[in-house]
């Protein structure tokens, strides 16, 4: 437990996390099925609508 009267020192940001981190990317052949799986249950102005739309919840 933290004190509320004790003064802590700023020792670093809370996002600098010394972790490996990698870039998250499809493979073709992942890519490919998503696309067939959106073709087979959206229209096309379905599709993009939600990508014109992905920020909304």
């Amino acid at each position: 437990m933290l004190s509320v009267d004790t003064l802590y020192p700023a020792a670093g940001s809370a996002y600098d996390l010394d972790v490996e981190s990698h870039e998250l990317m499809a493979s073709a052949g992942e890519a490919a099925d998503i696309a067939a799986a959106l073709e087979n249950t959206l229209s096309a102005d379905e599709i993009n609508k939600s990508v014109a739309t992905w920020y909304q919840v």
